[in-house]
């Protein structure tokens, strides 16, 4: 590693696998999976349902239950391994260094108190302020999140904001602690088109005026195509396609990705295009590219051997036997 990667590098993960056991079985989610992120970038993570974006994240949180299975090389956040790190050492870091926020705003609050003792409660428990003041950065952190009027809606219940402005509320508590990482998972699945483009537009303001970094987990590419700066497209627990996002967009290599992005909808076709058969379980056993059944470019080399992420010039990785050199 060069000196300026160290210097850049915010988040490393390396060759990171994934497994959950169960009383008879041990089963594989997430398979030699490495990717980084530099300091105030935002890294776009997409795939369909179940194909472990959301598994690799938490893995970085150590948030996964007992019964995972975790194995990297490892996994550095500004120059620590957090797979070293003790649960009290964690403590420092989830939700001060770095900041998750969760799929579902409405049920990420607690309705029982408003929405001010809830920032606030994050604010002392990390900054070690007294109520006062942790009051004075929540109201911040609302202002900073467009929420009109926040010395007054800091009072208010999560009833009385729309899915929209709990999501912003969301936001603001991750901003609290000014984190260098927000982990963002799913972030508008319940809300409306309208909506999902203020929050998508908020998040790419917090990345430019904050300098800080953002991995958005998301199964949308017209979300990630507005804000992303690097593209990261999983299929079956596999990273299938790695790249700056616009050279991404602008030449996709994986016939998955190709896929993807044809699915699209196109204001000028009546038609969707779709990708044929269904995405693999973890229980299925697929020898070769585990994307071959539903590729219509696949050739007997894909049925029999795996093929591995190969980048070229620019930074773009791809994991296909079309592209492989050798």
């Amino acid at each position: 590693m060069s000196y300026n990667k160290f210097i850049m590098t915010m988040l490393e993960v390396k060759n990171l696998n994934i497994a959950f056991a169960s009383d008879d079985e041990v089963l594989s989610v997430v398979k030699n999976v490495s990717f980084s992120l530099s300091k105030g970038k935002l890294l776009g993570i997409v795939g369909e349902s179940g194909c472990g974006k959301s598994v690799t994240l938490m893995s970085v949180l150590r948030l996964l239950p007992k019964n995972a299975l975790v194995n990297a090389e490892y996994i550095n956040f500004n120059g620590q391994n957090l797979l070293n790190l003790t649960e009290e050492n964690l403590q420092t870091v989830r939700g001060n260094k770095i900041a998750l926020i969760p799929q579902d705003p409405l049920t990420s609050l607690n309705p029982l108190y408003t929405v001010g003792d809830q920032i606030m409660e994050v604010i002392m428990l990390h900054q070690k302020v007294d109520k006062k003041h942790a009051r004075a950065l929540a109201i911040e952190a609302l202002r900073q999140v467009n929420i009109p009027e926040p010395d007054r809606r800091i009072d208010e219940y999560p009833h009385q904001f729309s899915g929209g402005m709990c999501q912003r509320v969301i936001i603001a508590m991750a901003l609290s602690c000014h984190p260098d990482l927000i982990i963002a998972d799913e972030p508008t699945t319940a809300l409306d088109v309208t909506v999902q483009a203020q929050i998508m537009k908020l998040f790419k303001e917090i990345q430019q005026k904050m300098g800080t970094s953002i991995i958005l987990v998301t199964h949308d590419l017209a979300l990630i195509s507005e804000v992303a700066d690097e593209v990261i497209v999983m299929y079956s627990g596999e990273i299938a396609e790695q790249a700056p996002a616009d050279v991404f967009f602008s030449n996709p290599k994986h016939p998955y990705s190709k896929g993807l992005l044809a699915s699209l909808p196109k204001a000028d076709e009546d038609r969707l295009c779709v990708i044929e058969g269904q995405p693999p379980s973890i229980r299925d056993r697929i020898s070769g590219c585990k994307f071959h059944p539903r590729c219509p470019f696949a050739f007997d080399r894909c049925k029999a051997e795996a093929p591995v992420l190969e980048f070229s010039d620019g930074g773009h990785g791809v994991s296909c036997w079309l592209y492989v050199k050798r």
